[in-house]
């Protein structure tokens, strides 16, 4: 089957803020470019337009090793314009409909099929995910205004419409369309590829099968009940009326693991520990999760290394301390005291991380340090009673610093609540948080 309309695909733009120094339609996605990716897809239809500017012959390169009949339109401005003044270069001696879309954005298979064999026109949402969203306002299943402050859902650059009614005019595609609402919607599942965040959830959707479903694992064992802290935690922050809604989660509880704190400390069966570190990511992403944490402050230390070993799982394991440093940040929090392990401290992980976000760290001192050896220990050998718990936030009053980072996994089983005067940050806490804001984007109704 042919179809008979234009489709115009814009890859203009620099991409600065994916910072990968190549058009964003170029990006590998799962061993494939997002422009190949497309392209497989628009087999059916005959004319296709490219519009080109930043890294043009590159682009043009890529598009005629797959199918030599795309007409190239060059937005010579690029630099100075927006996707609305490419769509209209693009749209002169176009057939009556032109479906438009971005460069930088993943469709789904079943809704690329979708929109290629749709009739008349529509106005392509989703649910909004990107920062600074063009949001729409929809009532009675049409697109009535676009809105940067209000709307339903999010416009996703997708849209099919006459191509005389593009023909004039500038500024983005939306802007381009506005007078002519309203306009039937049509709900797609897309990745938009901006930041390095959005081409890490783009590749996990491709390798996950275009499946929004969160997995959530944990490389536990370090130690075990801090894992099953962290598990019942998990639970807990998705009160359900169902068990599958919530997200599926997979547990490693390596507690064969050699220790993280003497590896940093002596050096001590480094190589072997991030081996096992690496070893369990890639089998946690095997297995089908999305998201990895390791339940430990410590084995951050070695994410890099990690990450370098099991390069395939790289995408999927989450910094909770990074987590931690942006949602203290967040809070216009400046100054926190840190409770951790020896290792963790002596990295200067926390310092790094929450310096990042302009947040200073004050380690605790030895005298401190040693006190606090005895508490995670309490927890490991599983003697917490009401009496350590005690203790614990005694210990944690008699500080006298407003804000403390429980650095160490094992810390927030000694509490049961609120300590007076004193704010606790919690990494395992940003972490569960973080779980819960995914799993409610990808909740996203499919219409």
């Amino acid at each position: 089957m042919t179809v008979s309309k234009t489709v115009i695909i814009s890859c203009a733009g620099m991409g600065k803020r994916l910072g990968l120094g190549t058009s964003k339609c170029l990006v590998d996605v799962a061993g494939e470019s997002l422009i190949m990716r497309n392209l497989r897809m628009l087999d059916d239809v005959d004319d296709v337009r490219v519009v080109v500017g930043f890294q043009a012959e590159k682009v043009i390169e890529a598009v005629n090793a797959y199918r030599r009949d795309v007409t190239f339109v060059f937005n010579h401005d690029f630099a100075h314009t927006n996707t609305g003044d490419s769509v209209r270069l693009a749209a002169e001696h176009a057939n009556e409909y032109i479906l438009t879309i971005d460069g930088d954005l993943l469709l789904h298979p079943e809704d690329m099929r979708k929109i290629i064999e749709a009739d008349g026109e529509f106005v392509g949402v989703t649910t909004p995910g990107t920062d600074n969203p063009v949001l729409t306002d929809v009532v009675d299943a049409n697109v009535v205004g676009f809105s940067r402050e209000h709307g339903q859902y999010e416009w996703t650059g997708v849209t099919q419409v006459k191509a005389e009614k593009i023909l004039n005019g500038s500024g983005h595609t939306y802007q381009l369309i506005e007078p002519y609402l309203p306009m039937p919607y049509m709900y797609l599942r897309t990745k938009e590829i901006d930041t390095p965040d959005d081409y890490d959830r783009a590749v996990r959707w491709v390798k996950g099968g275009y499946s929004d479903e969160v997995a959530v694992g944990i490389v536990g064992g370090m130690g075990s009940y801090a894992t099953v802290d962290f598990f019942k935690r998990l639970v807990d922050a998705f009160p359900a009326r169902y068990e599958w809604e919530r997200p599926r989660i997979l547990i490693d509880n390596r507690c064969t693991m050699p220790s993280r704190v003497r590896a940093i400390l002596y050096g001590e069966r480094r190589d072997e520990l991030v081996r096992q570190l690496a070893e369990s990511v890639k089998n946690l992403v095997g297995g089908g999760s999305t998201h990895v944490f390791l339940a430990c402050n410590t084995s951050h230390v070695f994410l890099d290394e990690v990450r370098a070993l099991a390069p395939e799982a790289a995408g999927y394991v989450v910094d909770m301390i990074a987590l931690l440093a942006e949602d203290a940040a967040a809070k216009g929090i400046k100054r926190a005291f840190l409770l951790a392990s020896e290792g963790t401290i002596a990295s200067g992980i926390y310092q790094d991380r929450f310096g990042a976000e302009d947040v200073e760290v004050v380690p605790a001192g030895d005298a401190i340090q040693r006190r606090l050896r005895e508490f995670i220990e309490i927890v490991k050998q599983n003697k917490v009673d009401a009496s350590a718990k005690a203790e614990f936030a005694a210990f944690v009053c008699g500080l006298g610093e407003p804000c403390i980072i429980l650095g160490c996994t094992e810390l927030p089983l000694l509490i049961d609540g609120p300590v007076e005067d004193v704010e606790l940050l919690d990494p395992m806490q940003a972490a569960i948080n973080y779980v819960v804001r995914v799993q409610a984007e990808a909740k996203r109704p499919i219409k």
